[in-house]
């Protein structure tokens, strides 16, 4: 901080009143701590203490984020996805700082981060949302000046520069170009911004769980891989541990709510997983095939010709032998190339297109195009009813009672199908990317912390 703790008491004392003035944590203050509890005694020292926290002064916002601002700093972490969404408004020479002076300041300041002079400060692994609000910010001060003429210079939620930040971030996480709202800087915002759906961890949970507690009648529909458990290179590997069965007991269990597992899984592979839940329903291989609470079998929901199988196998297997490691994956309605264990991931990519682009051909030349779906996901290339998706067996489980609340989360691209299907209720996508969800959440985590808030 600037103060030379070489040798007197008193300079001790200054550290310790700017300490407790912004709020820094005493492990940044030991050594200060020590020489004036040394030199006053340890009763004299802690009364001493609590007259300073009595005559606490606000905190000085600007020396607290300069000094967080120093240095160098590296390239934001999220980038590309910015930068790409940003459009002409260039934000490669920004720069994030993570050390220990930003952790201080973050703490000090109650943030999740702050922007001044092309810099930012930030946790040491940002979310996207997070970096490109800061990086929104960034611009604004580009355009507008430094300290937006704010109080402290700093913004306030509510705003209109936060909310301004706050949709230009959400373009971002949806992969949607936010050009046009950073283009209205010029005019000093002078657009009404749109409501926001990211309100950030704490809000987004109350009000999901606000709506969840006062509905009557309750639906949840999950996906499993990538929403409820992470992926894993042998997906029977991906199993659920002792939290997630304690989350989906409880959710079962509680009043008037049916939970459904919404799964591309096979039918045995997803009861093996969770078959022990009584109360739990269970809808697996993209829709084809359901099994309610109670029944004693599985159910498909429609019969079709699966010819064709026989005539692609050939191809998927081409694709294995080019690429090791990688398997099939056959379930009854469905066929799928697997090539997460491969270690080239690019490679595989690559020829996961080539094969998606194939198959497509296939179906195109055979007249079979709007029978069956080539999707492309997770790492897996897979060939589903084009008449059975997550999104149709959505609307007939929310269509068997009247339903005040719904809640739908999944990861992937099959589960665009389902929030499409449900777009007046609470849908949220894990992860970043493209989607048609109301809401976003980082990872498997946050949706596990989403779920136990609504049953505490």
């Amino acid at each position: 901080y600037g103060i030379d703790l070489s040798g007197t008491l008193d300079n001790a004392l200054q550290e310790i009143r700017h300490c407790i003035n912004t709020g820094t944590s005493p492990v940044y203050c030991a050594g200060a701590i020590s020489a004036a509890n040394g030199g006053l005694g340890n009763r004299n020292f802690m009364q001493h203490v609590q007259g300073l926290a009595q005559q606490r002064k606000p905190t000085d916002t600007h020396r607290v984020a300069d000094n967080a601002l120093r240095g160098a700093g590296r390239p934001l972490t999220h980038l590309d996805a910015i930068q790409e969404s940003f459009g002409h408004h260039d934000v490669t020479g920004m720069r994030e700082i993570t050390g220990s002076s930003a952790r201080q300041a973050l703490t000090s300041l109650r943030a999740e981060g702050f922007t001044g002079n092309g810099r930012m400060a930030v946790s040491a692994d940002p979310d996207l949302f997070t970096q490109a609000h800061e990086a929104a910010h960034g611009v604004q001060q580009a355009a507008l000046g430094n300290d937006l003429g704010l109080k402290d210079g700093i913004g306030e939620a509510g705003d209109k520069y936060e909310r301004h930040a706050d949709a230009v971030a959400e373009k971002v996480l949806r992969g949607q170009s936010a050009q046009a709202l950073l283009d209205d800087m010029a005019g000093g915002i002078q657009t009404t911004v749109e409501a926001t759906n990211h309100t950030g961890a704490v809000q987004f949970n109350e009000e999901i769980t606000d709506k969840f507690k006062s509905g009557k009648s309750r639906l949840i529909l999950l996906d499993y891989d990538g929403t409820l458990v992470g992926f894993h290179e042998d997906p029977m590997k991906a199993v659920p541990d002792d939290e997630l069965h304690d989350i989906i007991e409880r959710l079962t269990r509680y009043e008037n709510t049916k939970v459904v597992i919404n799964t591309g899984r096979s039918r045995d592979e997803i009861f093996k997983f969770l078959g022990g839940h009584e109360k739990l329903e269970f809808v697996a291989e993209h829709g084809m095939w359901r099994k309610k609470t109670g029944d004693k079998d599985w159910v498909p929901t429609m019969e079709l010709d699966l010819s064709w199988k026989e005539e692609v196998k050939p191809i998927f297997q081409r694709y294995v032998t080019i690429m090791p490691n990688s398997y099939i994956e056959e379930k009854v309605y469905s066929l799928g190339w697997q090539y997460r264990p491969v270690q080239d991931t690019e490679a595989a990519k690559q020829a996961g297109k080539q094969l998606e682009a194939e198959l497509k051909e296939y179906f195109r030349q055979t007249g079979k195009e709007k029978e069956w779906l080539v999707t492309h996901n997770n790492m897996v290339v897979e060939i589903n009813t084009a008449g059975a998706d997550k999104g149709t067996s959505a609307i007939v489980i929310a269509g068997e009672a009247d339903y005040d609340f719904i809640l739908a989360l999944g990861d992937g691209s099959t589960d665009e199908f389902m929030f499409r299907a449900l777009p007046n209720h609470q849908t949220v996508k894990v992860g970043t990317g493209k989607t048609s969800a109301r809401h976003t959440v980082k990872d498997v985590t946050a949706v596990r912390n989403l779920l136990k808030h609504l049953v505490v």
